[in-house]
C-alpha cells in the first residue's frame, strides 16, 4: 500500500492496543487525508480515502465521530491558511460516541481559526489552519 494507508494501518494499531472502550477518545492532528466534499459519493466500488481513514478509526467496534462533519459550517479548510476556504480539510478532530459508561465527551462547538498575523511574512503563523473545539464532559447512564 502507499505511506499513507501504512501510517493509517499503524494509528489503527495504535489505538487498538491503547484504547479503553469504556473511556472517552480523542484522535486528533494532520492526517493529510482530504475530507471528501458533503454528499460525494464514490464513482464506483473504490472507496474515497477519507472513507478509508474512517474505517481505520472505527475499527474494533470503536465509533469516531468527525467533529467538523458533525457540527461545523462551510468549507473548513486547513491546508492553507491563507486561501479564503482554507483550502482542503486535512486536519480534524475525532471524538468517541457517547457509549454507555461513566463518562463522555459531547462535542458543542467547532471552528477552524487560520492564525493570521500581518507581522509574518507568509501571513500566517503555520502553514495549516487550526481546528479548535468545545467538549462538554457529560456523565452517562450506564445500560
Amino acid at each position: 500500500g502507499t505511506a499513507r494507508e501504512l501510517q493509517i494501518a499503524e494509528l489503527r494499531q495504535f489505538i487498538a492496543e491503547h484504547t479503553d472502550r469504556n473511556r472517552p477518545m480523542i484522535v486528533l492532528g494532520d492526517m493529510n487525508v482530504a475530507a471528501d466534499d458533503p454528499g460525494q459519493r464514490p464513482a464506483g466500488p473504490e472507496r474515497t480515502p477519507y472513507q478509508r481513514l474512517r474505517l481505520a478509526l472505527d475499527h474494533h467496534g470503536l465509533s469516531l465521530i468527525d467533529v467538523w462533519a458533525h457540527l461545523g459550517e462551510g468549507p473548513g479548510g486547513t491546508s492553507d491558511a491563507v486561501a479564503e476556504d482554507g483550502g482542503r480539510r486535512i486536519d480534524y478532530i475525532f471524538v468517541s460516541r457517547r457509549r454507555p459508561g461513566a463518562w463522555a465527551l459531547a462535542p458543542a462547538r467547532v471552528s477552524v481559526l487560520p492564525m493570521l498575523d500581518e507581522q509574518v511574512p507568509e501571513g500566517s503563523l503555520s502553514d495549516h489552519a487550526a481546528v479548535e473545539c468545545l467538549l462538554e464532559v457529560r456523565r452517562n447512564e450506564r445500560g
